[in-house]
């Protein structure tokens, strides 16, 4: 049954958990980001539930999108917009020839952004080339989001003292001070400018005590000749080592380098020929190491990593933890809608049965595999338990009835479910 969300791609990994790329089951695409709470300590816990909070207020064109949240016993399911492009880093690395008119459109995008967060006293902690993602492939058309909120917080005294993010983008008073203010996020902001506009880090340095002391000096650009003056100047002022004398956002979009046509000359930037180099990017011979570790870890009899090897298992836990949810919400309403969500879910669990079966017999000996799928059949013979002792009825208006649902409902993943059943009834 292809219209319930289905995970078909690892996209990235992190710390605590990895994101995958998933078909929402409506004909769009979401990145589903899954992240293990069982191995998160108290501090880590709350990060991540600041994280929901704050991706859960926000909405604007250039950060992305959390659309609902599925929470299971030892894990939580972030379902965002996916963004095609992928990460701006990624981009600078592969293109090498940039118009200075899509640069500017990017930066006034996500200095734009960065002021509806500031504006709800929310700081982001972690602005760096990563962390910016592109809706497309196509530069042309791309436009840029703020990602990533795993380190942000709202800004309650306007002071915070946790020595949170990248080094290389943090500012100096981070290091130096007891407290700083939403103020480091300009810094941030001002060491992607750098990159992206002469493609190297302005602090080139291996240690700390290195980038520390680095970051007293006087920031220097290469290829002086072909950076517009403009842009200089923008870079120089977000990059002032006094916060207090770093521009807000709101100064920052009437800068002449955003206000002012920009010469023929600077139409092609001299930099953007030659080759990006960029802190902490692999070596070939580092990503070929990666590769034939990956390659070894497929070929492996015993893997741990079930998710990198069959999305099945994934996916099956996703679904039945939707089917949970549902149950859930029908036990609340009346006969009819109780029996529209019914309808929907049986042809599911019996489909569901059917993958499990298939996946005992494909994965005998992988011990790690059937225990996680006993686990899961457990729980789906629970459902389907429930289900059964409800007298399901067919009703041609059953779509009627879904819809007026989804009319009622208010929240993210309840919505999401009951368009789910919409696109069921409506064949």
């Amino acid at each position: 049954m292809k219209n319930i969300l289905e995970i078909t791609n690892l996209i990235g990994k992190g710390t605590f958990g990895k994101v995958f790329l998933a078909n929402d089951g409506l004909g769009g695409r979401v990145a589903v980001k899954k992240l293990l709470t069982n191995n998160m300590d108290s501090r880590e816990l709350s990060l991540l539930q600041q994280e929901i909070s704050i991706m859960s207020r926000i909405t604007h064109p250039n950060t992305v999108d959390l659309k609902f949240i599925i929470k299971a016993e030892d894990s939580v399911y972030l379902i965002m917009e996916y963004c095609e492009g992928g990460d701006l880093e990624l981009f600078l690395n592969t293109h090498k020839g940039i118009s200075i008119q899509f640069i500017r459109k990017w930066l006034s995008s996500l200095i734009s952004a960065l002021e509806y967060l500031h504006s709800l006293n929310i700081m982001h902690r972690d602005l760096k080339l990563a962390n910016f993602l592109l809706t497309t492939l196509d530069a042309k058309n791309a436009d840029i989001k703020i990602g990533d909120f795993g380190f942000a917080k709202i800004m309650g005294s306007g002071m915070t003292c946790t020595q949170l993010g990248s080094p290389m983008y943090m500012a100096p008073e981070i290091f130096h001070d007891d407290q700083y203010t939403i103020k480091a996020d300009i810094w941030s902001l001002g060491i992607v400018f750098y990159e992206i506009l002469t493609g190297r880090a302005p602090f080139i340095c291996s240690t700390m005590v290195e980038l520390i002391s680095k970051q007293n000096e006087q920031v220097e650009f290469p290829f002086t000749s072909s950076l517009p003056e403009e842009a200089k100047d923008l870079i120089l002022l977000m990059l002032n080592k006094n916060p207090e004398l770093r521009p807000d956002c709101k100064s920052l979009l009437k800068h002449k380098f955003f206000t002012q046509e920009c010469e023929d000359a600077w139409i092609e930037i001299d930099r953007l020929k030659q080759e990006y180099v960029f802190v902490g990017n692999d070596s070939e011979e580092e990503e070929k190491k990666e590769l034939e570790k990956d390659e070894e870890m497929q070929k492996s009899e015993y893997f741990e990593d079930y998710e990198e090897n069959s999305f099945t298992m994934l996916n099956l836990e996703i679904k039945i933890l939707i089917i949970e949810r549902l149950l859930e919400l029908s036990e609340q309403l009346d006969f009819q809608k109780k029996n529209c969500i019914l309808s929907y879910l049986s042809p599911l669990v019996n489909q569901l049965f059917i993958t499990l079966n298939s996946q005992y017999a494909e994965n005998q000996g992988y011990k790690l595999i059937i225990e996680i799928l006993e686990n899961l059949k457990k729980k789906l013979r629970k459902i389907s338990d429930t289900i059964s002792m409800n007298n399901i009825q067919s009703y041609d208006y059953n779509k009627n009835i879904a819809l007026e649902m989804l009319e009622d409902f208010q929240d993210k993943f309840m919505k999401y479910c009951l368009q789910l059943i919409v696109k069921y009834f409506d064949g």
